[in-house]
């Protein structure tokens, strides 16, 4: 039989190369973000009238999905390169806190912290997760995390990573700063005063710098992977995982209920008002109270503070009053204990030098604790007007030598001999000369003003483009000053300089190098290829019962200690809640001319220190708002001034010690012996006479600021009627919005011996040298006065065409304006008022970078020292005839020390006044 054959089909040829290895690209589309979706969140946000009312913080919920493609963490060919891949061929880009598992439920996959002491560094790593190609899940009820999340969008995975780093290095600057404050609030424990003369002194002053860590609110936020879509086994185990999913609903049922969102709120709102402060104060008061009630020897009989224990026939009894043992108690932490530490000869004796009022042994113990403060003091700063020194081997030591020398060998020879010595990281032009040899001193200079540029002119615009071409290249600067330098106490000056801070450790020798050159291109284009740049490292930081005493420096025999507790310009001021924080009063001024309300100008952060305040508005012009007090001498400014009472008091005791010694030794008085020998005589007895009645007048006032100024709440001055905002103007000047107005309590003032706006420039500076250095050149010092008194008569405002363009010359006829001002720390200084404005950076709350326009002022000279200090801020700064030129609000430099002080103009604040209190004008002229 025949069978059909059906013909096998025919197979078709594959094409050429066919079997050739081929390569997968996947070209992402043009552009820098794929057009593709990659995010979808939802956000809800709810507020109610309560809730509106209090100021509490909306309910929200947000919910986000995200899609990670393989380009975002895999090199793409002809896409962008990542860096740390690891082995898997992924980069390496952590999850955010709020993915990690120590942040995430046990139920998610998340795992416990590990013991730092006992966890390896491999279970470390591991315990990292990262991001990976799929699809993740967020979710917060955060109202902060959603502005956050918002912000976000706008990043890469790359971007994410650097701001998260940012974050926990602000951080971490933050909790050193919060330590320096635990130590500051711990002041007044016994020894603490040593401890803290002992250490050195903290670079922390003004409450913005260091920038507030964003807030912590990963807690309330989940990030977690989704699973890869298997639908199959996800239906399996749906029933298994059924009474979970019920646990969960259960669970979010209750966090969504409000209860813990209404609690959480209640929390916050109360950690950000000063309660808790005013809470610890209280209860730290009460404590320390508790110990010396309890602790105090039965014998501790004293009328005076600083006294020891009485001796065995003056017994404490039931009836005396409190405050003896106070005042004992006030002894031990001034440090008696270092007079009872010393042996009975080596004990310092006063009973030879003792004046006559000193006769009972009360009195004897209250002259020899003040010795023995006296005695602490020895080799340090003077009691009244410390003067600034220059260590050369400590900032040998501090300074990060190989780090910045390495690349730039004259790093720590440029800027030596200003006030912080700042290292220089890199400067355009010339290199400066330097003494050579193996003990060879480095050469100081000093920072000269610049008020006759050509480019003063067109500096705000020319500024501008400088602050953008920074920006471009994530330069993390703090300041721009305009500025020549020149040799200390020499004529010749530099070239004019843009002298740019910027943060410690955050720019490099090549970067600053790359930064400098494209600032030089700007100046260049701009029609100024002369001016040079130069890169250093600066921070900018913020400058902080009865009536007040009077103060007549021409009849009063010791001005210096008594102005602290008068109302004289300078005074120094501190919020009641929290009184560690403290600042200088400005000037006083009048509701109206027709009003009897005064209100005291300082800055904004000295009567609310954003560490313990909101930066928002507070106006009590209708005095519906709770008051918030402000107080005369902080709580260490109120301790300093008592120390130096006492310490004037016991070198007052041993120099009559010595005068008596040297008028024994000249013996008694002969017929016909000489002159010199009568006179010598005569002038010992004119300086023991001298020191007795400076005791007699030290020890009054101490009896009347320690019987009736010890505690705050006798201290309070007033309270803040009006504080803005801080913040940057929006308007064309840029200045910063740092203000605040006190209304003065009538009966805190004697109105009778009101001397009104006068500034006590007297004490440290004497009245020769006041007169030679605010007017060095001949021309124009014929008319100048001293002011009677020491105090100097504000009147007048110095406009913004004067500060810009001076015509008062310097000592070597340089245009120059010399101002001065009286600070709470650094007290009466002189300063160089610089002609172009400086642009100030600072870097706030949530990473928004803020620049504003500053009026600079530099040291008057070398051996002058810093212009102002930390507790300066809120000063008001004046030329010589008495002109309010502005409000110092900030300083910059590389340590503790400030290079550079920044004011904000007082005729644009007084412009701002003005649109709350229409008629307020400064207080009136006080003969």
């Amino acid at each position: 039989m025949a069978t059909d054959t059906v013909p096998s089909p025919q197979r078709p040829r594959k094409p050429p190369l066919a079997d050739w290895p081929t390569i997968k690209i996947l070209t992402p589309p043009k552009g820098r973000y794929s057009p593709k979706t990659d995010e979808w969140c939802v956000s809800y946000c709810s507020q109610s009238v309560t809730g509106r009312f209090y100021g509490k913080e909306p309910f929200c919920r947000s919910i986000c999905i995200r899609k990670v493609f393989p380009h975002e963490v895999k090199n793409v060919v002809a896409f962008k390169t990542h860096r740390n891949i690891g082995p898997d061929g992924k980069a390496k880009y952590p999850l955010p806190s709020e993915g990690q598992p120590v942040n995430v439920p046990r139920i998610l996959g998340g795992k416990p912290a590990e013991d730092p002491d006992t966890a390896s560094s491999r279970s470390t790593l591991e315990a990292v997760k990262y991001w990976d190609e799929g699809w993740y899940f967020w979710t917060t009820t955060s109202r902060l995390a959603i502005h956050e999340k918002t912000d976000s969008m706008m990043m890469d995975l790359d971007q994410q990573r650097r701001q998260g780093e940012r974050w926990e290095q602000r951080r971490e600057v933050w909790q050193d700063y919060q330590d320096h404050l635990q130590k500051a609030s711990t002041s007044t424990q016994p020894g603490a005063e040593q401890t803290q003369r002992d250490g050195e002194s903290s670079r922390w002053w003004g409450p913005i710098v260091p920038p507030r860590p964003v807030p912590e609110f990963r807690s309330h936020s989940l990030l977690v992977p989704l699973p890869p879509d298997i639908p199959p086994f996800w239906e399996r185990i749906h029933k298994l995982l059924a009474p979970s999913h019920k646990v969960l609903g259960i669970f979010r049922e209750s966090l969504a209920s409000g209860e813990q969102q209404e609690f959480a709120g209640r929390l916050w709102e109360k950690a950000w008002s000063n309660e808790p402060f005013i809470l610890a104060s209280r209860t730290f008061t009460k404590a320390y109270e508790r110990w010396k009630d309890r602790d105090l020897p039965p014998d501790a009989d004293d009328g005076k503070t600083g006294s020891t224990t009485a001796s065995s026939n003056h017994h404490h009894t039931s009836h005396e009053p409190i405050n003896i043992k106070r005042r004992f108690a006030f002894c031990i932490e001034r440090g008696w204990h270092f007079a009872l530490s010393l042996s009975p000869t080596e004990r310092p004796t006063v009973e030879s030098a003792l004046p006559p009022m000193a006769s009972n042994t009360d009195l004897n113990d209250f002259f020899a604790s003040c010795i023995a403060i006296a005695a602490q003091q020895v080799g340090g700063q003077s009691p009244i007007s410390p003067t600034p020194t220059l260590d050369e081997d400590d900032q040998d030591i501090a300074a990060p030598r190989s780090r910045l020398s390495d690349s730039y060998p004259a790093a720590f020879t440029d800027f030596y001999g200003l006030p912080s010595n700042p290292p220089c990281i890199f400067k355009t032009g010339d290199a400066w000369p330097v003494r050579t040899g193996p003990e060879a001193q480095r050469i100081l200079r000093e920072a000269r003003p610049v008020c006759d540029h050509p480019m003063q002119d067109r500096w705000p615009d020319i500024g501008q483009l400088i602050c953008e071409h920074l920006d471009s290249r994530d330069v993390e600067w703090s300041s721009i000053d305009p500025v020549r330098f020149a040799e200390a106490g020499k004529e010749d000056v530099s070239a004019l300089y843009l002298w740019i801070g910027v943060i410690p450790g955050t720019l490099v020798f090549e970067a600053a190098k790359a930064a400098a050159e494209g600032c030089k291109d700007i100046l260049a284009r701009e029609g100024f290829p002369d001016v040079e740049v130069a890169f250093r490292e600066s921070v900018v930081t913020q400058s902080a019962g009865p009536k007040l005493l009077s103060l007549d420096p021409s009849v009063d025999p010791v001005p210096e200690l008594r102005s602290p507790f008068t109302p004289t310009l300078g005074i120094q001021i501190a919020p009641l809640g929290t009184p560690y924080y403290e600042g200088t009063g400005a000037v006083y001024l009048r509701e109206s001319s027709q009003s009897d309300r005064v209100f005291l100008l300082t800055a904004g952060h000295v009567t609310r220190p954003p560490p313990a305040h909101r930066n928002q508005l507070l106006s009590r012009k209708h005095g519906r708002q709770a008051r918030q007090e402000i107080v005369v001498l902080g709580t260490n400014a109120y301790t300093d001034a008592i120390n130096r009472m006492m310490s004037t008091i016991g070198h007052d005791l041993l120099s009559i010690k010595t005068w008596d010694e040297e008028f024994e030794r000249l013996g008694p008085v002969v017929e016909g012996e000489a002159p010199r020998r009568t006179r010598a005589r005569k002038d010992y007895e004119d300086l023991v006479e001298k020191a007795r009645r400076r005791i007699e007048e030290v020890n009054e006032i101490h009896d009347e600021v320690t019987k009736h100024w010890t505690t705050p709440n006798q201290r309070v001055i007033g309270y803040v009627v009006h504080a803005p905002a801080i913040a940057v103007d929006d308007g064309p000047k840029h200045f910063t919005r740092d203000w605040a107005l006190i209304d003065l309590y009538r009966d805190k003032i004697d109105w009778d011996t009101f001397q009104g706006n006068k500034v006590y420039v007297g004490g440290k500076i004497s009245s020769a040298d006041f007169i030679l250095k605010m007017h060095p050149h001949p021309e124009g010092r014929s008319d100048f006065k001293y002011p009677p008194g020491g105090l100097l008569q504000v009147r007048g405002i110095v406009k913004d065409d004067e500060i810009r363009k001076s015509q008062q010359l310097d000592a070597n006829g340089e245009k120059c304006l010399i101002v001065t001002k009286n600070g709470k720390t650094t007290g009466a200084t002189l300063g160089r008022l610089a002609g172009m404005e400086s642009f100030v950076r600072r870097y706030p709350e949530n990473g928004i970078k803020k620049t504003s326009i500053e009026i600079a002022v530099y040291p008057y000279s070398n051996k002058d020292g810093a212009f102002s200090a930390p507790g300066d801020s809120g000063a008001i700064v004046v030329d010589s005839k008495g002109r309010v030129v502005g409000l110092l609000v900030a300083g910059a430099g590389a340590t503790e020390e400030t290079d550079v002080t920044y004011l904000t103009p007082y005729w644009w604040i007084e412009e701002q006044m003005k649109e709350v209190f229409p008629n307020c004008c400064l207080y009136e002229i006080v003969d």
